[in-house]
């Protein structure tokens, strides 16, 4: 596969599409983040930063971690009807597994918000999208296994858009806590409509699927596990942060100095969630399509991160400021994360997703672990000694770390067979 007929199966699938719909999902967010850093105070936005990052903890376990299942083996299910079957089956199963994770997480929010009590209420109503996002998601997956990428994208411009004037509405009306409630409800709302407008709830007489619930569990537990191990990397400064300096100011300064880097690893999740179905596909059958994907896929993305840590570089001083006067000398930040967003889009973000695929769900989850665990130690000290600005340079160190060993396992996947085969 050569760069031009890369290009040309994001853009023939309707990947511009998602693209597109992902680039403004991230406009879309931005402006909200935005609009919510300048209408709440910092130490409220900092309370609410808090409950954000421990629900995003909690987030891609969505229904038990059944949405990378669904989309890894919903890929070999065959017929509209039998992939409505296996997206209802898994949704069912899913919403039974979100409830009990809300009643536990209820159960520990004390103990979880104790340093910084505001964010209680926020972590209690955030909570809830456990269920308005997984149906959402479900209705999303569906749309990218009958192949309709369009669909999908539509779906998420949708989503977007109402959060985009829902969200700020809702906090210039009524605060932080109209703006969760809004985050709840939205998705809620939509998911149901897409569900029934799609009919997802089509049951023919007489036919009945049988699917493997133990496999389907067990290889989303660890691809969502993996997931959230990842997301930590830039998560857990936070929570030091919140614990450790007990500070919510610095919390919110932080966040916000992150907010425009992190939020460009989007383009490369744009990317992969347009190939993830043919990536699965092929994985066994033609492991040449896997290497010829992710070398064009670093033929694009090399010069994309040169131009973002370039744009950083020279203008991270006065791009701050938009956050307001409070936040003007975090330019440093932001300069640091776009280095770890580079190494992030170049490896840990395209590798991250394609290693479950290629069958190592768990190796993913541990190599995120150790990475975790050396981030932890890391950002720690570095808190102590060097403040906040010491714990993003190893955080973004860690962005380059884990990258290189999913870069290790994929190289080892290829070496051990699977180049070879694909060549036969």
């Amino acid at each position: 596969m050569a760069i031009r007929d890369f290009i040309g199966a994001f853009t023939s699938g309707k990947g511009n599409q998602v693209l597109f719909a992902t680039l403004f999902a991230r406009l879309a967010n931005f402006i909200v983040n935005l609009s919510i850093v300048r209408l709440l105070t910092t130490d409220d936005y900092g309370n609410l930063s808090y409950a954000f990052t421990v629900i995003s903890f909690i987030m891609p376990f969505l229904g038990g971690g059944i949405l990378p299942g669904l989309i890894r083996y919903g890929a070999t299910r065959s017929g509209q009807l039998e992939k409505k079957y296996y997206v209802r089956f898994a949704l069912k199963k899913g919403l039974l597994v979100s409830l009990g994770i809300l009643l536990m997480t209820c159960l520990v929010a004390g103990l979880l918000t104790a340093k910084l009590p505001g964010a209680l209420p926020y972590l209690l109503v955030l909570v809830f999208q456990l269920f308005g996002l997984l149906i959402f998601r479900s209705v999303g997956a569906y749309c990218m296994l009958v192949h309709r990428n369009g669909w999908y994208a539509r779906l998420e411009f949708t989503l977007s858009f109402l959060y985009l004037t829902g969200n700020i509405s809702a906090a210039f009306l009524f605060g932080g806590m109209g703006y969760v409630i809004s985050l709840v409800s939205i998705p809620l709302l939509l998911g149901i409509y897409f569900w029934f407008r799609f009919n997802l709830g089509d049951r023919a007489s007489n036919i009945n699927f049988t699917f493997n619930t133990k496999e389907l569990f067990e290889y989303g537990f660890y691809t969502s596990l993996g997931t959230v191990l990842a997301q930590l990397l830039y998560a857990v400064d936070i929570l030091l942060i919140g614990n450790v300096l007990t500070n919510p100011a610095a919390v919110a300064e932080y966040k916000v100095a992150s907010i425009i880097p992190l939020n460009l690893v989007i383009l490369s999740l744009a990317v992969m969630t347009t190939f993830t179905v043919k990536v699965a596909r092929n994985a066994e059958k033609n492991p040449q399509f896997v290497m010829d994907f992710y070398k064009n896929y670093l033929r694009f993305f090399v010069p994309v991160s040169l131009v973002i840590v370039g744009f950083f570089y020279f203008s991270a001083d006065w791009l701050v400021q938009i956050f307001g006067p409070q936040y003007h000398e975090q330019g440093d930040l932001m300069r640091i994360f776009s280095v770890g967003v580079a190494g992030g889009l170049l490896m840990r973000t395209p590798l991250g997703n394609m290693l479950p695929t290629l069958g190592f769900p768990k190796v993913n989850a541990v190599l995120s672990l150790i990475i975790l665990g050396i981030n932890v130690g890391g950002s720690y000290w570095a808190l102590q000694h060097y403040g906040i600005r010491g714990a993003a340079v190893v955080t973004s160190g860690m962005f380059w770390l884990a990258g290189f060993f999913s870069l290790s396992v994929f190289l080892w996947w290829w070496k051990k067979g699977a180049g070879n085969s694909g060549r036969g």
